[in-house]
């Protein structure tokens, strides 16, 4: 009787050896530092020769974490998965189970996801071109090299009473202001505006917002696309003249050349004249880069894994072509200008002037092209307002930008 109940018993020892010795456990800590979503994590084992088969195990809770351990048999491969309603998140590298493993501690970020927000992509939008207006105040591109030649370090005269009524005075070659694309090159300094953002955009924010956003003047994009990607690089630098409204000025005043006289009297005669305003065009806003590029949104299989290039409206998820149309539009171009008014440099009073003679020439020319202290109007010198501003002005750059200056 003894010998007949010892045999289960060896048999019962020896099977839970074999068991123990064909399987091995996997344990790790998982860790979910997303402060807006949770997950669901599993697992997918696939035995040697076998389907795989995948188990939901646990949720991961936002700023949470769960401690994981399963026993697979052996040399059953796994792969963890974390899951967002029907779409997978994140998916672990395999583990093979030919020994006991642990994984450490695995973060899970959700916040690398994309997710759908209208209302914030048309507030960054809002921001991003309240920066581009700051430059760009008015419509319209020209050419650097245009600008060189004609505009930067010239003088403009606007009437008073209607400012888009202008007309280029002297230009910067009158008195050898003409600055060259070296001259850009070397003096380049930080950039004025810096946008590099991409916003999920779809039909309705982006009629929303085309009308009133300089941003938008560009391209329009992927309208009829439920959602899409839109993408800015852009990147704006300032440069200022060397020379000043004073500087420049006194400059023509005390050239001997008689087509610099001319140029000279030409504008002293818009200056004294109280129907109009004079501009120097002291600084432009260069496009360094402005790319736009845009990918459109496709609806993702159910079950499908997203990530990088994906997003998520609400438990509906898109996925992003892997490629998009971009294109680098106003490269090397000018968006703006910022002007020194005479109004701002000194006050044009006969009573506070000094008449220029021959005498006075030498001793005056180290004030006129130094620290810019005189202007000179008719041979009478004036004294200049100590640090002018230079302001932007939108019906000018209107004028100056507009795609007829280029035509003349």
């Amino acid at each position: 009787m003894n010998r007949i109940l010892r045999k289960p018993l060896l048999w019962i020892v020896c099977l839970s050896i074999l068991v123990s010795g064909c399987s091995h456990t996997l344990s790790l800590t998982i860790r979910n530092p997303d402060k807006e979503h949770g997950y669901t994590i599993g697992y997918q084992a696939q035995e040697e020769n076998a389907a795989p088969v995948y188990h939901d195990v646990a949720s991961v809770p936002k700023e949470g974490g769960i401690e994981f351990s399963e026993d697979f048999k052996k040399d059953t491969t796994v792969t963890l998965r974390a899951r967002l309603g029907s779409y997978i998140v994140w998916e672990s590298p395999q583990y093979y189970m030919s020994k006991d493993r642990k994984g450490g501690e695995v973060y899970i970020d959700m916040s690398s996801i994309k997710r759908v927000d209208i209302a914030q992509s048309v507030k960054d939008l809002l921001e991003d071109d309240k920066k581009l207006a700051k430059v760009k105040v008015a419509e319209g591109y020209r050419p650097l090299v245009s600008v060189l030649n004609t505009e930067f370090g010239g003088f403009i005269a606007c009437r008073r009473d209607n400012d888009s009524d202008c007309t280029g005075v002297v230009p910067p070659g009158a008195y050898g202001g003409v600055r060259d694309l070296n001259w850009i090159k070397a003096n380049i300094g930080g950039s004025s505006v810096q946008i590099h953002r991409q916003y999920i955009m779809n039909k309705k924010a982006t009629t929303d917002v085309s009308a009133g956003y300089a941003i938008f003047s560009t391209k329009v994009g992927y309208t009829d696309q439920d959602y899409y990607e839109y993408g800015l690089d852009i990147d704006i630098i300032t440069m200022k003249h060397d020379e000043t409204f004073a500087t420049a000025k006194a400059k023509l005043s005390l050239s001997s050349d008689n087509v610099v006289k001319l140029a000279n009297e030409k504008l002293d005669t818009y200056i004294t004249n109280p129907r109009y305003k004079v501009f120097f065009v002291r600084g432009i806003h260069i496009v360094n880069q402005y790319k736009v590029s845009y990918k459109k949104g496709q609806l993702a299989e159910t079950s499908a894994k997203i990530g990088v290039g994906s997003f998520l409206d609400g438990t509906v998820a898109f996925k992003l072509e892997s490629t998009s149309i971009s294109d680098d539009l106003y490269k090397d171009q000018v968006a703006g200008f910022l002007y020194e008014d005479s109004i701002d440099i000194a006050e044009i009073d006969p009573s506070k002037g000094l008449k220029l003679g021959p005498t006075l020439d030498r001793g005056l020319a180290a004030s006129f092209l130094g620290t810019p202290k005189f202007l000179a109007v008719n041979d009478i010198i004036y004294p200049t307002f100590p640090n002018p501003t230079t302001k932007a002005n939108a019906s000018i750059d209107k004028y100056l930008l507009s795609a007829d200056r280029d035509k003349r």
